[in-house]
């Protein structure tokens, strides 16, 4: 296990950056202002991975960059902050944003863990629990490069143990965090976003396939025969990677699929990258919020090669758990449907 003194301590961050419209960049953003706030003497320096016809602008805080999809700049940069006054690195890892998916799987991230001379500590956000064998070894170098490995559920580190073959002692839990929200009532909450008598629904985060939205507008028919005023949410702005990929297309279909079904009145889309403040808002309003995914398969390219999943909304899942999701078979209409405390009439999110 890596020990630093924490005085005067300077980290590199190795991650996506505001404002870039990525869920890792967010995550890696809050990640710095709780280090500022638990320690005002650490330093932090980012190396932003970038895409290739990137415009954004950054700050003085990012010392590199790294050029999505080019392993000689993830090397470049591993050489770099070498040379430089850094004492640890953080890597937010999304596969997506270290290599290219197929079979088998790409990995840009080899020369920079080759190259890298710091100690390294690895966040994993997406541990697939049934790896093909590049998979499975692009995960390995990283553990065997890193001091630590963090995981946010005892799902991963089980999976990375078992499944990986990764040594327990490198393996920590540390589970994702959630905003402190004040006190609304859902009512006033309602009516300033001219929702009130209606029965809330959500999901929230970029759209893409992988999230299997049109399974639970295909179940909104049973929900709006149990309860005429229900109301789903769809959330936010399709996923960037996907819009290059293929423009609208996916929300498209959606859309088309409420109009099939005429759901106009029970399917609504709020397509904009919200804020945290606007997703806490949207979601004291629910009842219930979906959140089961059928999840990407390495097989799919146009679906897993979306940059870094979704994290904008995921971490706000926590401030939220007592309010019971449609969990369970992500295509079985019926049964969302019939899971949907919207149906029940559920006291306990009735207030």
């Amino acid at each position: 296990m890596l020990r630093l003194s924490s005085t005067n301590l300077t980290i590199a961050f190795v991650s996506t950056c505001p404002p870039r419209q990525c869920g890792i960049a967010t995550f890696a953003k809050d990640l710095e202002q709780a280090l500022k706030i638990a320690d005002g003497s650490v330093h932090i320096r980012w190396a932003a991975i970038t895409e290739a016809t990137s415009t954004d602008s950054y700050g003085p805080e990012v010392a590199w960059r790294i050029r999505q999809g080019s392993p000689e700049s993830y090397r470049e940069a591993a050489l770099q902050i070498n040379t430089a006054p850094v004492d640890v690195v953080s890597l937010q890892h999304e596969f997506g944003l270290y290599g290219i998916w197929g079979d088998p799987f790409e990995d840009h991230l080899a020369p920079f863990l080759a190259a890298l001379r710091k100690p390294l500590v690895t966040t994993m956000h997406s541990v697939l629990p049934e790896p093909t064998t590049s998979v499975q070894a692009a995960v390995r170098r990283i553990a065997e490069r890193s001091s630590t490995v963090v995981v946010m559920a005892e799902r991963a580190c089980s999976l990375l143990i078992d499944a990986y073959g990764v040594a327990p002692h490198k393996v920590v839990v540390i589970p994702h965090g959630a905003p402190a929200v004040e006190p609304v009532g859902r009512t006033a909450m309602k009516q300033q976003l001219d929702l009130s008598g209606r029965s809330i629904i959500t999901t929230f985060g970029l759209v893409d396939p992988r999230k299997g939205l049109e399974f639970m507008i295909e179940a909104m028919q049973g929900v709006r025969r149990r309860r005429p005023d229900a109301l789903y949410l769809i959330l936010g702005k399709t996923h960037p990677e996907l819009v290059r990929f293929e423009g609208e297309v996916y929300r498209q279909r959606l859309s088309q699929l409420v109009q099939d079904l005429k759901l106009e009145q029970h399917v609504a889309f709020v397509d904009a990258y919200l804020t945290q403040q606007q997703i806490v808002e949207y979601l004291i309003c629910h009842r219930c919020l979906r959140h089961t995914v059928p999840g990407p398969t390495p097989s799919d390219q146009r679906h897993t090669r979306l940059c870094a999943g979704d994290r904008q909304g995921h971490r706000l899942n926590a401030l939220f758990a007592r309010r019971r999701g449609l969990g369970g078979r992500p295509r079985d209409t019926r049964r969302l449907s019939q899971r949907s405390p919207a149906c029940r009439g559920d006291a306990a999110h009735s207030r």
